[in-house]
């Protein structure tokens, strides 16, 4: 029996995954100005007050919203490819990530009466999280297909095809080797007459049957 991995379990992983990538590129993005906040301040702002976001613990929280986000939608991409399948992977997961830039971090997050003091307005801020989110979806659907998949689930299903080709030929062969053909029937056995030995009205009445009288 082959120990199967949960789908589920990868994933998640694979959200996880892709958020820290989405999260690296995100404080390259601070670095060099490209973006005038940290993507994690999203996620921080839910939870805490406005001047306690960019703190240590704030960032924190920020940090933890995002991995659990991110497994959501990497429950989310696992099962539209169950759904859909492998064909265009990539194309998938970009999907699952834009959707997630649109609905939660555009619509939702700039409209929440809690968060729309510090949702970022710059057009360039909400271009580079259009591409952190891309990133992120990407990530996802590539982690999970090109790796995930084929280390753990793709791999088991061919040692289970292999076991079962293996079963099914053994059970012909078995089943070859209890049928008899005639050649493997046992040969009758040879039932040998002592003639001499036979009492002179049995040798007469033998002889009888047997032998063509001359006329």
């Amino acid at each position: 029996m082959t120990n199967r991995i949960d789908p589920f379990a990868l994933w998640v992983v694979s959200g996880i995954i892709a958020v820290i990538v989405r999260d690296t590129y995100s404080f390259f993005a601070k670095l060099v100005g490209f973006a005038d906040f940290y993507i994690w301040n999203v996620g921080s702002s839910l939870l805490v007050n406005k001047p306690d976001i960019e703190t240590f613990w704030g960032t924190v929280a920020g940090l933890l919203v995002d991995l659990t986000v991110g497994g959501m939608f990497g429950i989310i991409m696992g099962l539209l490819i169950e759904w859909r399948g492998q064909q265009h992977y990539m194309l998938k997961g970009l999907g699952v990530g834009l959707f997630a830039w649109l609905c939660f971090y555009g619509i939702l997050y700039h409209n929440l009466p809690f968060t729309t003091g510090y949702a970022p307005a710059k057009p360039l801020s909400n271009i580079s999280a259009f591409i952190g989110h891309s990133i992120f979806g990407i990530t996802m659907a590539l982690v999970y297909v090109k790796y995930f998949y084929k280390k753990y689930i793709g791999a088991n299903e061919k040692k289970t095809n292999a076991n079962k080709i293996s079963i099914g030929a053994n059970k012909k062969t078995n089943e070859t080797n209890n049928e008899l053909t005639p050649q493997d029937s046992p040969t009758p056995p040879v039932i040998i007459l002592n003639v001499k030995n036979l009492t002179p009205s049995l040798w007469k009445k033998l002889n009888n049957m047997f032998v063509r009288t001359k006329h």
